[in-house]
């Protein structure tokens, strides 16, 4: 399977509270969203059932910049593939920030 460079981007809806801030690179919803969005890409090029037959794994998590006034996140990583015929891995980059309103935030992977 070949991984095409194209970026793509979802939200995750959160819920405010006190004290809240945008989730960084290794948060476990930034990760589970990476996750979605590779699986979304995946399933656009090659079909439902060749996403659903392969699993993801993102690892080597690097946080490239904060931008503390902004709250945003540049992150790194490399994305691991695993199905039938073996595992493939490449490098991806993302990023994490909130929305004004601070009760989203949005992901936007590189490199799928």
């Amino acid at each position: 399977m070949r991984i095409k460079a194209i970026a793509v981007s979802a939200s995750l809806l959160f819920l405010a509270g006190c004290g809240y801030s945008t989730p960084g690179c290794s948060d476990a919803d930034t990760i589970s969203l990476v996750k979605e969005i590779a699986y979304n890409e995946i399933a656009a090029q090659a079909g439902g059932e060749v996403a659903d037959s392969v699993s993801f794994e993102v690892s080597a998590i690097r946080t490239r910049d904060h931008n503390e006034s902004a709250d945003s996140y540049e992150c790194a990583a490399n994305l691991e593939i695993t199905g039938d015929g073996g595992t493939e891995s490449g490098p991806i980059e993302y990023t994490v920030e909130s929305t004004d309103s601070g009760d989203e935030f949005y992901v936007e992977v590189f490199g799928l």
